[in-house]
């Protein structure tokens, strides 16, 4: 763990002292004879200057790591309510479940937070919360929630469970940034929608076929600039296929995009090959 903000900063500034010390000290203590013996005494003197400021550079570095690699706020029963369940209808919550000996905890929490505030980045204003539980601090929350494997994320909205994965050594970014997204995702009427407010809507189109309601069509996905290349289009066409899957839709995919980039992938189209019909 980093030390202490104010730890850091008296830490510096006792270095800063030590290397004026020491100027002064050096200065008044050195009797310039040859100009010669001069030389090795600046070059030492160069040295151990070097050395203090590199000193202060470090626990300057460290302060400024303290501060930007904060540990996400803890959930429990108690707070559950009031930040999760109560929680303004717009946002989404994210909950990692974790351990102190979990390793694959440890590196997923910098791809977590990143995802999380990339997520964040597209919206108006933040629309994701992010909270942790250690199940051996709090081993109620982790049987609320069953949880099994770790490190679990789930993602919430109010008191509704939307979906969870369990991170392991391939888990990545666009995955989890994926996840997210998905988790903005309204069904409206011939449209799957992801609302950004002033940075516009990402949607995906879609429409039955003929006279069976669950003959569907996929015909058309769009973005607005703002957030293209952040799997907006990843997350809502997952997003469609998985409701496809769930209520039974024979799906007929006439989107470019959806065929040759999201179903250009082979592992892709086989998660979904139980939907898919030509047409």
């Amino acid at each position: 763990m980093f030390a202490s903000k104010s730890r850091l900063s008296a830490a510096a500034t006792t270095t800063r002292r030590l290397i004026q010390q020491y100027t002064h000290n050096q200065a008044n203590s050195l009797k310039l004879s040859p100009a010669s013996a001069a030389i090795p005494f600046n070059y030492r003197l160069v040295q151990k200057k070097s050395y203090f400021t590199s000193m202060v550079q470090m626990s300057e570095q460290q302060q400024e790591q303290s501060s930007s690699h904060r540990k996400p706020p803890t959930l429990t029963r108690e707070t559950y309510q009031n930040l999760v369940k109560n929680a303004p209808d717009h946002l989404r919550t994210v909950i990692k479940f974790e351990a102190e000996w979990c390793k694959t905890c440890e590196n997923v929490a910098p791809l977590l937070e990143r995802a999380v505030s990339e997520v964040n980045a597209l919206f108006e204003k933040d629309r994701l919360q992010y909270f942790v539980v250690d199940v051996e601090e709090d081993d109620e929350m982790a049987s609320a929630f069953s949880v099994q494997s770790l490190p679990s994320i789930f993602t919430v909205h109010k008191d509704h469970l939307l979906e969870k994965i369990v991170a392991t050594g391939q888990t990545d970014v666009s995955k989890l940034r994926i996840l997210f997204l998905k988790a903005f995702v309204e069904k409206r009427d011939g449209e799957f929608v992801i609302d950004f407010g002033k940075n516009g809507k990402a949607c995906l189109k879609y429409a039955s076929q003929g006279d069976d309601p669950k003959h569907v069509v996929f015909s058309h996905v769009e973005a607005p600039p703002t957030v293209r290349g952040h799997q907006v289009g990843d997350a809502l066409a997952e997003y469609a296929f998985l409701h496809a899957r769930k209520e039974g839709w024979k799906v007929v995919p006439t989107c470019s995009w959806i065929v040759k980039k999201y179903l250009g992938n082979e592992k892709t189209k086989n998660r979904f090959k139980s939907v898919l019909v030509d047409k």
